[in-house]
């Protein structure tokens, strides 16, 4: 990562990377989030899932996490958050990233397949 760039370089557009968004709802979706650095009023979430709690029956603490799609009835994956629903955003790695990758591209192979079986 460089932190800082020479006047010749010209200053991207966008901002893109893995992140968890907190939303004021209390939701927490992970997604990729894509910063418009022209636009203050949204930001752009693609492919975002929500992440639930799995808890045992009679625990207070979390046995593990589901991740689902976070916006179930449609064939869109990119979408428009307003900053002011927004808590906080934080960037996620490693392992967490991985986890993402596997439900989202399991999710699109299993959409792919569904849509060839509807007539």
């Amino acid at each position: 990562m460089r932190l800082f760039k020479s006047k010749s370089e010209p200053e991207e557009q966008f901002d893109e990377f893995y992140a968890s968004v907190k939303l004021i709802s209390g939701e927490e979706i992970l997604c990729i989030v894509v910063k418009d650095k022209s636009q203050e009023k949204h930001i752009i979430v693609d492919t975002p899932v929500i992440l639930k709690e799995i808890r045992t029956k009679g625990s207070d603490v979390p046995s593990g996490y589901k991740l689902e799609p976070w916006i179930k009835l449609t064939d869109e994956t990119t979408f428009l958050v307003e900053q002011s629903k927004i808590v906080t955003v934080s960037e996620i790695r490693n392992q967490l990233i991985i986890r993402y990758v596997q439900t989202v591209e399991g999710d699109w192979i299993s959409r792919r397949v569904s849509s060839r079986c509807v007539s």
